[in-house]
Formats: structure tokens, sequence, C-alpha cells
């Protein structure tokens, strides 16, 4: 039988991963590890059983990183990565630069030329996605506040993987690098990207919600993969990476109301063809290369793993993040993998790499993946470690200075939606969108105006970009109105004028496309002009729909104790601290017990925010208040915080929650009813700071003595007081004149607040 090898050679990895993982349990090593060694006992390079089908092998791996990254993108969220961006894009960029420089200069050292080093420092400027995921996974930090940024940097380092790919390819041809060509790669990378995401979350969040509830868990998960293989392989098509494709459309379904149970039905998928994938890549390693090649090996691992958790660390520091966070990340990003081997490879085949250097790199991944498990379980440690040996007068600098750039992306993000900067944002998206619209046009529109009239080039390009203009027209609408408010003002201020012009302007260069001559161009401007002021008021109502469905459907995910969650982390980001939500287990020991009795805050840190229970949600809750099984905790507090207190409330857990969100599956209405339910009683909640000045009714009294959660229902979640936080006070702490305290209560209760105080003559701000 045709396929009889590749069953075989399945059977074969699978046994031994499944022998060789089950040792590693037992001695308490990193289950990846121990696919990796499994891969070693099944390569070529080693006596005993071989695989004989490679091709198939290597297939069977390649869907084992589409399934990492599907299942990566569906805990991710464009929120988070908008949260996480600056961090992420600054970070990401300083650590790609110092590791090809070290790189460069580490290939002179070992007496390689500069075509080696080019290839050294590109390979070891990329970090293991998939190596990372796994980690997490066993370590038990997904969803930990550092965590965001490390999926943040890793997506910025695989867009710039793609780059780097495209700037080889052109140094190998021309032996030099083809700037104008790499920037060309860039915006097209650019623009079919965002053309996937806007695509995808106009069209298939609807889709995927239709299927839901109508469809069984079987209809689901088919449409999920069909959807990820779909975009895995017009990624290929357009020669980009697989992985990519699978990470974005994850994101996409990561945005929809089914996201819970599209991710527990992947699990089984994603779980057998990663396993694969790491068997794969022990098979790629020859030990030979550890003694033929020993320092090579040596000082590579030591770039590393030195290089990347400085270079990170440093950097994550300077974009204001803690030493503790700072230390987590470096440390989560000390390794490099599938890109690496990918580089690798397209130096080999181009003939232009010393050929042991591909073996310099795979042991140099084995080492790090092996170290990276025990990296990320030392982070805590490490990270207090240098807290706590620091000189006072540089702990102190670091904190007023990650206090400094809290409040100001704080202060940015409250006007964010006000003048020039939500403009100038609004544009940017709107423009991006037009240029989508219209390279698509270019591209597809023309060639298929050809096939479908029998008329000549220009007019080929004339009805090419008439449909284009009129799926663009309210895109540019919005652009033209971006520093206008709602767009009704009747007054031409300068910054409106401004957006009439550059949306004029990317008008014309995109028109230019399409006509051969100015004079066509123009009479084709004045048209445009003529039409968008014709029909003014249905290109406002057509952009108005545009733009409600697309947020419709960005907003389908934020259900629940997680909408609430993600509202309030960017308003409290200055503490350093996470809001998650945690689920009281059937048989937890703080199940039937009132969070007075468990002393929650007092044990481990951490203040419940709010409780979740079948539909309702309580915030503030009340110390009396009994915890039952199922409910949802939302708590603020320290990521090693949130972690012991997850271990008390979710023990013994896993079963039942898998039960649980079977029975979901099967009544999705009734699910998605509580949850709509839920979402309407959320969005009455926000954040306030109140400063605590001279008179204030607030002043010299205590928590208790306040009120605050008796007759407003306010919780105060942190007091900034001379430079320090305060994160989750005892009730008996007194406020003192210069403090500043935050609180989250219902938009309604907080009005209250404010009247109250404008009523002893104090307003807060």
């Amino acid at each position: 039988m045709p396929h009889a090898q590749l069953i075989t050679d399945l059977s074969i990895m699978l046994g031994v991963a499944a022998v060789v993982t089950f040792l590693f349990r037992v001695i308490r090593q990193p289950v990846v590890l121990g696919y990796v060694i499994a891969g070693m006992i099944v390569g070529p390079f080693t006596p005993g059983p071989q695989i004989g089908d490679t091709a198939s092998i290597k297939v069977w791996a390649e869907l084992g990183v589409i399934m990492l990254m599907f299942a990566l993108g569906l805990e991710f969220s464009f929120r988070k990565l908008a949260r996480v961006g600056a961090t992420a894009t600054i970070t990401g960029v300083a650590q790609i630069v110092t590791m090809f420089g070290l790189g460069m200069y580490a290939s002179g050292w070992l007496g390689w030329n500069r075509i080696d080093g080019i290839f050294l420092g590109s390979m070891i400027a990329i970090s293991s996605t998939t190596i990372i995921i796994k980690a997490f996974e066993e370590a038990r930090v997904r969803g930990q506040r550092f965590t965001d940024y490390v999926f943040g940097i890793l997506i910025v380092e695989d867009l710039a993987a793609i780059l780097i790919l495209v700037g080889l390819s052109s140094l190998a041809a021309k032996s030099t690098i083809d700037a104008l060509g790499l920037a060309r790669s860039a915006m097209q990378l650019l623009l079919v990207t965002g053309s996937w995401m806007f695509l995808g979350l106009f069209l298939v969040p609807r889709l995927v919600r239709a299927v839901g509830k109508r469809g069984t868990n079987e209809m689901l998960v088919i449409t999920a993969m069909a959807l990820c293989l779909g975009l895995v392989t017009l990624a290929s098509t357009y020669e980009y990476s697989v992985a990519l494709g699978a990470f974005i459309m994850g994101s996409i379904l990561a945005e929809t109301a089914e996201r819970k149970r599209i991710e527990h039905l992947v699990e089984p998928l994603r779980d057998l063809f990663g396993a694969i994938f790491f068997v794969s890549v022990g098979m790629l390693f020859d030990p030979r290369v550890i003694w033929q090649q020993p320092v090579a090996v040596l000082v590579v691992t030591a770039l590393i793993v030195v290089g990347k958790i400085v270079s990170v660390s440093l950097a994550s520091l300077a974009t204001g993040q803690n030493v503790q966070t700072s230390v987590k990340i470096g440390l989560s990003m000390a390794q490099i993998g599938e890109f690496s081997f990918i580089i690798a490879g397209l130096g080999l085949t181009l003939g232009v790499m010393r050929p042991d250097l591909y073996g310099v790199i795979v042991a140099s991944s084995l080492v790090t993946t092996f170290l990276t498990p025990y990296l990320i379980k030392a982070s805590p440690s490490v990270g207090q470690f240098f807290e706590d040996t620091m000189p006072s007068f540089m702990r102190e600098g670091l904190d007023r200075y990650v206090m400094w750039i809290d409040r100001s992306s704080r202060l940015v993000g409250e006007s964010r939606e006000e003048g020039a900067r939500g403009g100038i944002r609004r544009w940017i998206i709107l423009g991006l969108l037009t240029v989508i619209i219209y390279a698509v046009g270019v591209r597809y529109g023309i060639p298929a105006a050809a096939r479908v009239f029998e008329v000549d080039r220009a007019m080929q390009n004339l009805i090419a970009w008439s449909v284009s203009t009129v799926f663009a027209l309210p895109f540019m609408y919005g652009m033209a109105t971006a520093f206008s408010g709602d767009g009704r003002e009747k007054l031409l201020t300068p910054r409106r004028m401004f957006g009439i012009v550059a949306t004029a302007f990317v008008f014309v260069v995109m028109s230019f496309y399409f006509f051969a001559t100015w004079t066509s161009l123009l009479a084709m401007f004045g048209v445009g002009m003529v039409i968008a002021v014709l029909l003014r008021d249905r290109l406002s109502k057509s952009y108005d729909w545009y733009e409600r469905r697309f947020l419709g459907n960005l907003q389908q995910r934020e259900s629940g104790v997680s909408a609430v969650s993600t509202m309030l982390a960017s308003r409290l980001s200055p503490w350093q601290a996470h809001l998650v939500d945690m689920e009281v287990g059937v048989w937890s020991e703080a199940s039937g017990r009132s969070i007075l009795d468990l002393q929650i805050r007092e044990v481990y840190g951490v203040n419940i925010i709010g409780i979740q229970r079948a539909g309702r949600f309580l915030m503030p809750p009340q110390p009396s208040e009994i915890l039952l099984p199922g409910d949802r905790l939302l708590c603020f507090g320290l990521d090693q915080e949130v972690a012991r207190l997850r271990s008390f409330v979710e023990v013994l857990e896993a079963p039942v929650i898998k039960a649980r969100v079977a029975v979901a599956a099967d009544a999705p209405e009734a699910q998605s009813d509580v949850e709509e339910i839920a979402e309407a009683r959320l969005k009455e909640f926000d954040v306030k700071a109140l400063p605590v000045s001279a008179g204030h009714p607030l002043a010299e009294r205590t928590i208790r003595e306040s009120g605050l959660r008796e007759q407003f229902g306010a919780v105060v979640v942190g007091v900034e007081r001379g430079g320090q936080r305060i994160r989750n006070p005892h009730s008996d702490l007194k406020f003192a004149v210069g403090d500043v305290v935050w609180v989250v209560a219902t938009i309604a209760s907080l009005g209250l607040v404010e009247e109250n105080y404008a009523a002893a003559g104090v307003i807060p701000s």
C-alpha cells in the first residue's frame, strides 16, 4: 500500500515520543525536550528505529506549526496587540538589531566570511514562537501579564523574518541588498496582511456565529480549520510564512463569541501535530556537530542566551516595564527555532552559506530549547533578585521612570479619541483600507475586466477603477471627516481642510495606477469629487453601516468577566498588576466560603473586583459574599499573586471545566443569552482617579470610614502616594493629602461620587 510507510513512520515517531515524554514527566523535565530527544532517537544520525518517508513527515511537521500558531492566535486579540504594540515593536526591533550585530561580530571572530555573518545574525535574531508556546503551557503562565508582551514581540519578529528572507534572497542573487525592493516588500506585506485582517474581521465572525448557533461541534471545527488552512494557502501563494496565515486567522476567530468552543475542539489536533513538529526538529540534529564544531556551538549558544536576555530586558525597561516584567520577558525569549531553520535552509539551497553552519544552528537551537523552560521557571526569582540587590537610588529612579511612562501613556490613552490624535489614527486606518481596495483593483480588477469585457486596456482600467472607487468612497468619506467630529459641522476648520486635502491626495495617487495620462486622471478625479458631493448623505450612512458592523464583529468576544477585564486593563496599567478572571472549581476549598472568611486580599494580596454568576455581575462583591462553584472572579494583582490564588481557587477543576464546556457547546443559544446579559451589565463600569487635596472628604479617613463601598459601590484598587503605589490597600489604610485614589465602580456611581465631592466643594479630576 502506498501509504503504509507513512503510517509506519508515524507509529514509530508517536510511540517513541510517548515513552520518552512519559519518562520526562516522571523525572519532571520539560515535555517539549522529550519530543526533541525522541526525534534524535528516530533520526538518521543515531542508531535505532529509522523514519523512511521524511518528505511526508515534513508536511505533518508543517501542520504542527500551523496548529500551534492557530491556537496561539485564538488566545490573542487585537485589543491586546494594541495595548502592547509600542512595547512589543520597540523591544522586538531593538533585539533584532542587537542580535544581528552580535552575529556579524561573532562570525568575524570565528573566521567566517561576511555572508556567513549576515546569515548567522539573521538566524539568531528570531526567537521560536512554537517553543515558547509549549514552554508557557508547561509552566502554566499563559494569561500572565508578561506573556502578552512576549507574544507581541514574537509577532514583530515573525513579520521582520519575512522581510529578512526577502533581503537574503536579494543578497544571494545580486551580492547586495536591494533597499528599494525591501521597502516594496514591506509595503506589500502591510497591505496584504491588513486586507486579510480587515476582510476577516468583517466577514468571518458572522459566519462563525451562525455556524455556532445552528451547527454541531463537528461543523464548527470543520469550518474553523477550513478558514485556517484557506488563509495558510493564501499566505503561501504570496510566499509568506504559513505560521503568519495561521496566526492571523486564529486572531480573527478569537474575536468571535465561539472562541472558547473552537479552542477546546482544536486542542487535540494542536497536541498531536505539535508533537510531530518537535519530534521532527530533533530528527534534524547531528550529534557529531558538537565535537566537530564545539567552539562555534558554545559561542553561538552563549550569544543567543546572553544577548537576547540582556537586549530584551533592557529594551523592555526602556519602554516602561518594571524590573520583574522585563526580566520575565527577556528570559522567555532566549532561544531560536523554526524561522532560523528556514533561513539556514535558504542559505544552503542558494549555495552561499557554509554547510556546517546549519548543524551549528540546530545544535544551538536544541541547547536553548532545553534551557527555555528552566529560564521561564526561574524568571520570577531572577527578577526579584535584581530588584533586591540593585542600589536603592537605582530602584527608586526606575520606579519613577516607570510611573512617568505609565502616566504619559494613560494621558495619551484618555485623550486618544479627541482632537488631532484620534483623527490621525482614524485617518491612517481608513487610508490603509482605501489603499488595500485600490491595490486589489489593480491586482485582480483589471485582469477580471479583461476576461469579462471585450474592450481595450483603457476601458478595462476605467471599469476596474470605477468598481474600486464605489467600494472605497465610504472609507474616503470617513478619511475626509476624520478631523471634524461627526463630520457634519459647517465650518471648514484647518484640521478638517487638512483631512480633505490629504484624502484627495490619496485618491489621486491611487487613481494614477489606472490611467495613463494626466488628462484622464484629472477628469476621473473631477467625476469622483462630484459624486462624493452629490452622494454625501448616502456615503455618510454607508460609512456608519460599515463602522457599526466592523466594530460589532470586533466586540463579539468581549463578554462576561473578560469584557470588564479588557476594558479596565489599560486604565490600570500603571500598577504593573494584572486583571484576570478565574473560575471557582467544584472541589475547590474556596467553594462555599465567604470572601471575608477566605481573607483573599490579606493572604494572597489580590483584590476581587467582581463576581459573574449565571448572567449576573456582582460589583463590588460584599465581604460576606459566598463563593459558589462556577463563579467567575475578576481579580486584580501581580502575576505571582494571581497564580497562587488560581492554584487555590481552581484546584482539581480541569475535568469539570471540559464537561461544562461540552454542555455549553450543545446549547450555544442559551450560553449566548447569558453572555449578552452579562455584557450589557458590564458596560456600566469604569475606573476613576480621585486626587485627595486639602479639605477633601477622603482626607484623614480610612477606606472603611470613607464609605466608598457602602455608599457608592466603589472598590479601591490602589493608592498613589509620594511616588509609590499601594495596590489593593487594606481597609484600615488612611488617606492623606496628595494621595491619588483609584476606584472601580459603575458609571452612575462614579457620577454620584463626583456630585458628593462637588457638594463638599472639591471636584475630582
